[in-house]
């Protein structure tokens, strides 16, 4: 786990978004506060629903003057982790079931379901742990360290083939990146490969990386 970050912190911030909550981070004490992703995405349906506001929860996060929000993954980043996890799984019977499931539609419950019948329901969340504690760390390297990456891209240039400037945060961080060892190197040169690499392959759905390392 990187050690730039509280242990605590890390596991919070994963526990959090792995519930459905948006988690506020204070940038300057690291203090965190859990909020309903519908209070903030429609604050008018959460009123609605359950009765209560911002100002009625009294939620500290609106008096801190600096602080950056990590969200709880979409259906596309589960769907990868359920996907990483059959292809890691040496039980071939079982890794054949999962796979039929998460080819089907709605494949969250009947996966979760499947697992939780087995000897490898522990596997499961501890895998699933990882992964959401590394999507954290890559989110706090990418938003607390936003002001360098900018300077990067305005002394350098990221540009498609047509000349036209891309903005390098419009890139989607594929869910293998978040397991990789290049993603977290502090290296323009390495980040800069990666970044090209997840361009070119932005509207793909199977994403290939020669490069991948796992953490």
């Amino acid at each position: 786990m990187n050690e730039n970050y509280p242990k605590e912190l890390i596991r919070n911030i994963a526990e959090s978004i792995d519930s459905g909550m948006i988690c506020f981070v204070n940038t300057e004490t690291f203090e965190t506060e859990d909020v309903p992703a519908l209070l903030i995405k429609d604050p008018e349906e959460f009123e609605i629903l359950i009765g209560e506001t911002v100002e009625s929860l009294g939620l500290k996060y609106v008096d801190w003057e600096n602080f950056i929000t990590i969200e709880p993954l979409d259906s596309n980043e589960l769907y990868q982790i359920m996907e990483d996890f059959t292809d890691a799984m040496t039980d071939l019977r079982l890794k054949q079931k999962l796979t039929e499931i998460i080819e089907q539609p709605k494949p969250f419950p009947n996966f979760k379901r499947i697992i939780d019948d087995s000897v490898y329901r522990k596997d499961w969340f501890d895998f699933k742990k990882k992964y959401l504690e590394n999507h954290v760390i890559s989110m706090l390297d990418m938003k607390l360290n936003g002001d360098e990456e900018l300077d990067f891209e305005e002394i350098n240039g990221f540009y498609d083939d047509d000349g036209n400037k891309i903005d390098p945060d419009s890139v989607p961080i594929r869910s293998i990146c978040v397991i990789c060892k290049s993603h977290h190197v502090n290296d323009c040169d390495e980040n800069l490969l990666c970044l090209m690499n997840r361009f070119d392959q932005r509207d793909e759905e199977e994403f290939k990386c020669g490069a991948f390392e796992k953490i």
